[in-house]
């Protein structure tokens, strides 16, 4: 049962990483930083670290990313719509991040 939740809390991680420099909303990625981080406290619990669990919700996903998102909010950022993200830029960049990992 473990592997399985293993996997789960890895895939949702990467998933939720990969949208938080993707999205073009400030808001959206502070949500999907908050996502990360519980997800890798999830890591923590299966790994038998519950201090480093409780450390990684309380200091974390509780003080820092509350008081970012809050700056967010406060800032009343618009996304920015100067960058177009085109597919090719995005597969380009997948294709090096890949080809940085067999590196």
């Amino acid at each position: 049962m473990v592997p399985i939740f293993f996997v789960y809390f890895s895939l949702v991680s990467i998933l939720a990483g990969v949208l938080t420099v993707a999205l073009r909303s400030p808001v959206h990625c502070g949500l999907a930083l908050l996502t990360l981080l519980l997800h890798v406290a999830g890591l923590f619990v299966l790994l038998n670290a519950e201090f480093l669990f409780a450390v990684q919700i309380i200091v974390y996903a509780g003080a820092i990313l509350v008081l970012y998102l809050f700056v967010l909010m406060l800032l009343n950022l618009k996304s920015d719509e100067r960058y177009l993200h085109s597919k090719y830029a995005v597969m380009l960049f997948a294709a090096i991040a890949i080809c940085g990992e067999f590196v």
